[in-house]
């Protein structure tokens, strides 16, 4: 299958995935210590923020329960993803399109998340998206940036019950704090959670950094 087949595959299951992800992980409180270190970085409640890959927003509907009505962009490939997460926030600026389609002007956000959306993009885009956010944050603007460890360039197909697929990267954190660095971004804060998915253990592992 070519690139393009399988990633656009990749979206059809988030589509389809979008009660099931909203009800398993909106309030799912394992990551909730990284959260709370990110939000101790924001200078203002009413910052302006982009979540790419937003799903259901659950990063920005942790903040609003925080006190943070951040000024938030929110986006996500799949409609049913976006339509959710503008329930919660309606107030949101909501953009459907592929993230790394996504353009803004330079230091535009003071802080920008991507929860769990790098394992399903191209490898080969990483460093190009984080060139992009590094450009689109204010200087001292934070990223939250997570993943799942893993042997980077390992690519995988996930299942689910209905049989649609979804294909997944994993990632080294050394390979991964160290395009950090060399994009411009100082590492303020790392957080790694066992999880369990279907008897077998990974390891979530949220980055937050800074830019320079």
């Amino acid at each position: 299958m070519n690139d393009d087949l399988k990633y656009r595959e990749t979206h059809a299951t988030w589509n389809t995935l979008a009660d099931w992800y909203e009800g398993q992980f909106m309030h799912f409180t394992a990551y909730d210590v990284a959260y709370d270190h990110w939000i101790a970085l924001l200078s203002s409640k009413e910052s302006k923020a982009l979540d790419l890959g937003t799903g259901p927003g659950i990063i920005p509907v942790y903040a609003l329960k925080k006190g943070f009505s951040l000024n938030w962009t929110i986006v996500d490939v799949a409609p049913a993803m976006l339509l959710r997460a503008k329930n919660h926030l309606p107030e949101a600026c909501c953009v459907e399109c592929d993230v790394m389609h996504f353009v803004a002007p330079r230091e535009t956000f003071e802080t920008v998340t991507a929860g769990f959306i790098w394992p399903y993009l191209p490898p080969e885009t990483n460093e190009r998206l984080l060139r992009k956010i590094h450009a689109w944050l204010v200087p001292k603007g934070s990223l939250l940036l997570s993943f799942v460890e893993g042997e980077d360039n390992v690519e995988t197909w996930g299942t689910n019950a209905m049989g649609m697929r979804s294909v997944f990267h994993f990632h080294k954190s050394a390979n991964v704090l160290a395009l950090l660095a060399e994009v411009g971004f100082d590492v303020d804060f790392i957080h790694r959670v066992p999880y369990d998915r279907r008897g077998e253990e990974e390891i979530h592992t949220t980055i937050i950094a800074r830019r320079r």
